[in-house]
């Protein structure tokens, strides 16, 4: 009986509350309670009604929804009762402290710049869940795909709470093969060596190009239609490219579905120039493309430039060149039609530097080959971003134009840059068939203060040598175009078994150098040294015994260099031109002149083979005295394999058959590099080779010697290993051609330049 009557008491209660709510209540009063930090203000602008309005269940349930919204409390109830409306709130609790625990390949500072929480914020369960994505993004980008991220939250006193991310990193997803569907005129090590991304490898241990990186997929789809477009195949497409995470996480199948098509030649080639000043023959001659030649977008984007910039010499610095290609898919031919039109009158406003937290704005701007005020160039702002993208101290580097105004006169260049580090320390370790095992430190600094000062200091340890290098150089002298340099060198080489004594050097030397146009180079260098031969053995030559001391060099230097290779470090097309002129007795007890002559030319008849030939020739004449056998030229090696170090020239008959020095020197050498078949990322290359040269004394006139002219000739074959620590290089060299005492030498081995 008495539970019946509670029940109908409140039910009555219940139904007299929502009568009061449904037909309307004048409020007398609104009571806060449970905000502690929350003003009781903050909570009254997120209701629907005030003291004095008239209410309904329906403002009730309004003011209960933006309550919550506001992300302020954990939990809100509002109770109506004679006319009084009770708000209970709980404060959702604030962060006293944000850890992180189980990371161990991405630092706390780098977490704790990419999370949004900071201390004292109000927490969300909202809030936590994003930083779980967020911080799972950032391992994910970072090839850590299996990472596994758990918040735990730590109660603490006056409602405030610490919040754990507790990471499980996992390994780093790299790439366990890359495969191509659809291709057929080249083959999968072939494509693989155009792209960015590479397969993971045991001896990669220091690569990044192998783990899995989402962004690179479109740089690496781009790279083939660039490939291939660029070989004469117009229709070619990227269909797909897909990676595929392996059921355990920790490593990705990469799958690049391509249609090659037909490939093309050029068509009829032809430039439609509305420049009346300049004969349309000028430009005609400008371009490299040919008729029936492959077709090549490489080719049509040179030719653009080339375009332009005849335009440009003749007065005109608003030039459009449109390419428009003209397609013959029966005769698998693209003709191209170069329309030449006047564009707008554009001029640069600002040229705007952003990004650059180290490298200070001139260095960057010299690069420029546009200044605030010229004509729009959009080739020359190629060539630009180019020289920034080559000064190495930038991992990104982005130029755009924006207008300025309505009229689009003007133009504002905008240069965003991102810095990267600049300084290098090398350690090689490795065997010189010449010198022994070596072991070598290197530290560099390209970018020093910011200022493009290149810093460098080099020791070489081996067992016949030891070299200590330190240099300074200022490429932008004055604010100029003009490099400047100073160096310092020390060091001894072991030549007993050459030639029966030991070397010493000391010295300094300075440098000037400066462009005479975009590929040719000047350079004038003075050095001073001392040298000291001592160790000389009884059985030495009488010329060797006379070297014995201590002797002076001021020698003042010169080259120069015509470079139009594609590349300096490992050239595929191009040539290279070198002179030397050496001028000893500017002071010192030394005294010659000695002149040099030399050339290289490269070229890849098919892909991935190289051709190269380069030769060179010198003459040394003392002046008043007796040359130095460490300033004459010797030949054996890596200039002559097949035979020693020093193995071929002068050499005394009697004794330790000493290696002499001559006075003239020829070398001609032809080499080929090709692939063996391997995986293009094992970096194992074949190499045929054939050498020639010869070294004598023209003013040699003891029987006792051996001096012939007579050309030396050697061939084999050999390889080249790219690893992490460098290039090792192993030939196999067979004297063809050869004279009396010279001295042979089937295998060198050169091991160590590299960075490990």
């Amino acid at each position: 009986m008495k539970i019946l009557v509670r029940v109908i008491c409140i039910g009555f209660l219940v139904g007299a509350f929502q009568g009061q709510a449904s037909t309307g209540t004048v409020v007398k009063d609104i009571v806060m309670d449970g905000n502690y930090r929350i003003e009781s203000d903050t909570i009254l602008s997120h209701m629907t009604f005030k003291k004095g309005s008239t209410i309904t269940q329906a403002d009730i349930d309004e003011s209960l929804k933006d309550i919550f919204k506001s992300k302020l409390f954990s939990d809100v109830k509002i109770d109506l009762s004679s006319n009084i409306v009770y708000v209970h709130v709980v404060e959702n609790p604030s962060i006293n402290r944000i850890a992180f625990e189980g990371n161990k390949n991405i630092t706390d500072k780098i977490l704790e710049s990419e999370v949004q929480l900071k201390v004292r914020q109000l927490l969300t369960k909202d809030k936590v869940q994003f930083e779980v994505r967020r911080i799972l993004e950032i391992y994910k980008h970072k090839g850590y795909f299996a990472a596994r991220v758990s918040p735990k939250i730590i109660k603490q006193d006056q409602n405030r709470v610490d919040v754990i991310f507790e990471i499980e990193e996992g390994s780093i997803a790299k790439i366990r093969s890359i495969r191509f569907v659809g291709n057929k005129r080249y083959d999968h090590d072939r494509l693989k060596s155009v792209i960015t991304t590479t397969e993971s490898a045991w001896w990669k241990f220091f690569s990044t190009t192998d783990v899995y990186d989402p962004n690179k997929l479109d740089m690496d789809s781009d790279n083939l239609r660039k490939f291939y477009r660029g070989k004469g195949y117009a229709d070619f497409k990227v269909l797909s490219a897909t990676a595929e995470l392996v059921p355990e996480q920790d490593a990705f199948i990469i799958t690049f579905r391509v249609e090659e098509g037909e490939r093309y030649k050029f068509g009829e080639i032809s430039v439609d120039s509305n420049f009346t000043k300049v004969p349309v023959e000028l430009f005609e001659a400008a371009l490299k493309a040919t008729k029936s030649d492959w077709y090549s977008t490489d080719v049509v984007e040179k030719d653009t430039v080339s375009l332009s910039e005849v335009a440009g010499d003749h007065g005109y610095a608003f030039v459009n060149v449109r390419p428009m290609p003209i397609k013959d898919e029966e005769n698998h031919t693209v003709g191209i039609k170069y329309k030449l039109e006047e564009g707008p009158k554009v001029f640069i406003r600002r040229i705007q530097i952003k990004g650059n937290t180290r490298t200070i704005d001139r260095i960057i701007r010299r690069q420029f080959l546009l200044s605030e005020g010229d004509a729009f160039n959009s080739s020359k702002l190629k060539s630009s971003d180019r020289n920034l993208q080559n000064l190495g101290y930038f991992k990104k580097v982005d130029i755009e134009q924006e207008p300025v105004g309505e009229t689009r006169s003007q133009v504002d260049v905008i240069t965003d840059v991102e810095e990267q580090s600049t300084g290098e320390i090398n350690f090689s370790a490795g065997f010189s068939t010449m010198d022994g095992p070596l072991g070598m430190i290197q530290i560099r600094e390209r970018n020093l203060f910011g200022r493009a000062y290149a810093l460098g200091a080099r020791v070489q340890v081996a067992k016949k040598s030891r070299n200590v290098n330190l240099s300074l150089a200022d490429p932008y002298f004055l604010n100029k175009d003009l490099e400047v340099g100073i160096g310092l060198d020390a060091g001894e080489r072991d030549q007993e078994s050459q030639s029966s004594f030991s070397q010493k050097n000391v010295g300094g030397r300075t440098w000037v150098g400066y462009n005479l146009s975009e590929f040719l180079i000047q350079r004038w260098t003075y050095a001073l040294s001392r040298s000291h031969i001592d160790r000389v053995k009884d059985t030495a030559a009488i010329q060797v015994k006379e070297q014995a001391g201590s002797s002076v060099a001021s020698v003042m230097g010169h080259n120069l260099i015509y470079d139009r290779r594609d590349f300096h470090f490992a050239p595929t097309e191009g040539y290279v031109l070198s002179m030397g002129n050496d001028l000893a007795g500017l002071g010192g007890s030394v005294k010659y002149y000695r002149n040099t002559l030399g050339g290289a030319v490269y070229h890849s008849p098919i892909d991935d083979v190289i051709a190269h030939l380069n030769g060179e020739i010198g003459m040394i004449n003392g002046i008043g005295k007796r040359l130095r056998i460490i300033d004459k030229f010797t030949l054996g090696g890596n200039d002559l394999r097949g035979f020693e170090y020093a193995g071929v020239g002068p050499r005394s008959q009697t004794g330790n058959f000493d290696a002499l020095g001559g006075d003239r020197f020829f070398t001609l050498s032809g080499e080929v590099t090709f692939p063996l078949g391997l995986p293009s990322e094992v970096g194992l290359r074949g190499t045929a080779f054939v050498d020639s040269g010869t070294v004598w004394d023209s003013k040699m006139k003891d029987p006792g010697v051996y001096n012939y002219k007579n050309v030396r000739v050697s061939a084999g074959f050999g390889f080249g290993w790219t690893t992490p620590m460098g290039l090792i290089r192993l030939d196999f060299g067979f004297p063809i051609s050869k004279q009396q005492g010279d001295k042979e030498q089937l295998i060198l081995l050169n091991f160590g330049t590299g960075k490990f």
